[in-house]
């Protein structure tokens, strides 16, 4: 009796043996597919951190490139702020003034010779140069200084560019003089067909015709100007104007 009831509780301690391990592995099991899970999530996102900072790093070099063009464009324009011109003297004694105005209401500040030096710190307007002589703060105009110094020249288109750009881009193109023409809308004989689209414009009728030895003539006409120009190739070589 006393072997049977022994082998009874081996057998029930052997199922509750076998129910706990089984239990205890399928916790494990779970506890495994969960940590699985949280891993793959989490390498999934280490890529897509990857990701981004390989965008974000691309992102930084065009930042760093745009800053370092804007610098070196800020450094560029620093350096033509200023510019020592001399004084050529054409007519008169040029002119330091206490503001930019050709009457007689402006004072001058300073009667200049032939040779002097002057800083100039931009333009004021188209003719006006802001200007510093001996220390004093004042304006001179453009006509005072050699037009065919290249380096002058240069200084003041790239300043009449940031006063008027229109203006600034017809003089660069096509010279102080001619550029300045154009702007203000006027034709005369030995400009090109180039120079009259960009002074009058598209004209209204343009009429061909050949004369002897294939040169072709042009007639441009600009109707609400009463206006006529005669090309011979690509040079004005006459016109006509009509009240």
């Amino acid at each position: 009796m006393k072997k049977l009831i022994l082998i009874v509780g081996l057998f029930i301690f052997s199922s509750i043996y076998q129910l706990s391990f089984a239990a205890s592995l399928d916790s494990l099991l779970a506890i495994r597919a969960e940590l699985t899970h949280k891993l793959d999530s989490l390498t999934r996102l280490i890529d897509d951190i990857k990701i981004q900072r390989e965008s974000i790093n691309d992102e930084l070099k065009k930042i760093t490139i745009l800053i370092d063009q804007d610098q070196k464009n800020q450094r560029a324009d620093t350096e033509i702020e200023s510019f020592m011109g001399e004084v050529r003297i054409v007519l008169s004694i040029s002119r330091f003034k206490e503001t930019p105005e050709s009457s007689f209401r402006s004072k001058t500040l300073e009667e200049l010779k032939r040779g002097e030096k002057v800083l100039l710190l931009g333009l004021h307007d188209e003719n006006y140069f802001k200007a510093q002589y001996l220390g004093r703060d004042g304006y001179i105009h453009r006509r005072y200084f050699d037009e065919d110094n290249e380096e002058y020249r240069d200084y003041y288109i790239s300043q009449l560019k940031k006063v008027n750009t229109r203006m600034g881009n017809l003089v660069e193109r096509y010279g102080l003089q001619d550029g300045r023409r154009i702007y203000n809308g006027r034709y005369w004989l030995g400009m090109t067909k180039d120079m009259a689209r960009a002074s009058l414009g598209t004209p209204t009728n343009i009429n061909r015709s050949a004369h002897a030895g294939g040169m072709r003539r042009e007639q441009w006409v600009y109707r609400s100007l009463g206006l006529y120009l005669y090309f011979d190739g690509n040079i004005l070589s006459s016109y006509q104007k009509r009240d």
